[in-house]
């Protein structure tokens, strides 16, 4: 037994025989300070010097604070010439500095004013940025890292797996401590629901064959301080899943903290899109999945052009913002193609009237916010199976011939042809706190 282990082995050692000693206020015998002076030679020779008796009322102390914490509010018993209220009180108070975060310990601090950075040629705001653009995400560019092209999930913006470099913070301490927050809020956190329509698959023989985490998986490694950092959450989802599990999931207590919510419902994500069927979502109804649905959705509308209003039902997704306290901001980005995008029109501009009540009274309204719209070519899996201008299943070709939809068939027949699918075209919606007009801190 050498160095480190033999030194603890005897302090260890010593600990346990002075236990009753130290507990009867009494005086270690002869044996537990011969232990006590084997350990103080050892730490002699590998640390620094020491004498017996510092090292026993070393182990006192630590005794002492071991049984404070397991006795907390019962009176201590003190070693001889201690009283309550002794330095060794302020020590029992402070947290073991191993179970704090490295920001939140008492470290010794180098300024650096040999650095450029620290010696005033760099005003602190221009530090602040560059150290924020260091952290940015950026995309892998190993092979198995990038998302295939033909996937649902594959488009602008998400096409593999991203990465942060940390290597900034490894530095020295002082830049640490300016910079520990940032790779959190610098990354987005996004997930796919249902995860079926997300990257996270597997192979046949089990193993997963992306490297995507879902967010269970995801969020389970953060520390709990770096989960508090999390402020803004990205949805690709589904209508079946917006409808029954968004509400399940705004009761999840990692969304409290959430200030910047953002849905994505893709063109392959709406109700029987397989079908080609008709677009339609209702943040007033429990759910849109049936042919009745499209009839109630344009009976909505019309009522609220009119200028009927009716409350949010507690069992609908659009109610499902009560339990998100934090929120300041929500972005919902619709998408269709090119054959449904006078449907997705009217959409839009009825969500633009969508208010979303609170906890707390206030409200998420559009007012004073533009809608933004972008486009892209699909890849050939975001078809639909049936054609959308003469409705022909058959996948090699359509039955439009001599009929108006003639053209329009022959265009979707050489984009599949070319290994292509439909352009796409997304709008983003987005919504901000405001007081209801009947609130009296709106005066």
């Amino acid at each position: 037994m050498q160095g480190h282990d033999f030194v603890a082995h005897h302090v260890t050692t010593a600990s346990s025989r002075c236990r009753c000693s130290v507990a009867n206020r009494q005086q270690p015998t002869d044996h537990n300070l011969a232990t006590l002076r084997v350990a103080t030679k050892a730490f002699e020779t590998k640390f620094h010097k020491i004498s017996y008796l510092q090292l026993h009322f070393f182990l006192q102390m630590r005794r002492l604070r071991t049984r404070a914490g397991r006795n907390m509010g019962s009176r201590q018993r003190l070693p001889n010439g201690c009283k309550q209220g002794d330095d060794f009180k302020e020590l029992d108070s402070v947290p073991p500095q191993q179970n704090l975060p490295i920001h939140d310990r008492q470290l010794y601090v180098d300024p650096q004013k040999n650095s450029p950075l620290y010696d005033g040629t760099i005003p602190a705001e221009i530090r602040d940025r560059i150290f924020f653009y260091a952290v940015q995400e950026f995309f892998k560019t190993n092979s198995s890292s990038i998302w295939p092209l033909d996937t649902k999930y594959t488009r602008p913006g998400y096409t593999g797996l991203r990465k942060v470099d940390i290597s900034l913070l490894l530095t020295c301490r002082r830049v640490y401590l300016e910079t520990y927050h940032l790779p959190v809020l610098a990354k987005e956190h996004y997930f796919f629901y249902d995860p079926g329509t997300g990257p996270d698959f597997h192979g046949h023989n089990g193993l997963q064959l992306l490297d995507y985490e879902s967010e269970r998986d995801y969020l389970v490694k953060f520390q709990p301080w770096q989960l508090s950092l999390v402020k803004e959450i990205h949805f690709f989802t589904q209508m079946f899943w917006l409808e029954l599990k968004f509400p399940i999931k705004c009761r999840q207590g990692f969304m409290r903290g959430i200030e910047k919510l953002r849905i994505t419902i893709r063109k392959t994500d709406w109700w029987w899109n397989e079908r080609n069927h008709p677009l339609v979502i209702n943040p007033y109804r429990d759910t849109a999945q049936f042919q009745s649905s499209i009839g109630q959705m344009h009976k909505d509308i019309a009522a609220q052009v009119r200028g009927d209003l009716f409350p949010l039902p507690n069992n609908v997704w659009g109610s499902a913002f009560k339990n998100l306290p934090s929120l300041k901001e929500l972005e919902i980005e619709f998408e269709t193609s090119d054959d449904k995008r006078h449907e997705l029109d009217t959409i839009v501009k009825w969500a633009k009237t969508w208010k979303f009540p609170l906890h707390d009274g206030r409200l998420l309204s559009t007012e004073g916010l533009e809608v933004t719209s972008s486009s892209w070519q699909s890849p050939f899996c975001c078809w639909s199976h049936q054609c959308p201008y003469c409705g022909s299943y058959h996948r090699s070709h359509c039955n439009s011939e001599g009929t108006p939809n003639e053209e329009k068939c022959a265009e979707r027949a050489a984009l599949r042809f070319s290994g292509l699918g439909p352009k796409c075209h997304i709008y983003s919606v987005r919504w901000k706190v405001v007081l209801e007009m009947n609130d009296p801190r709106a005066d």
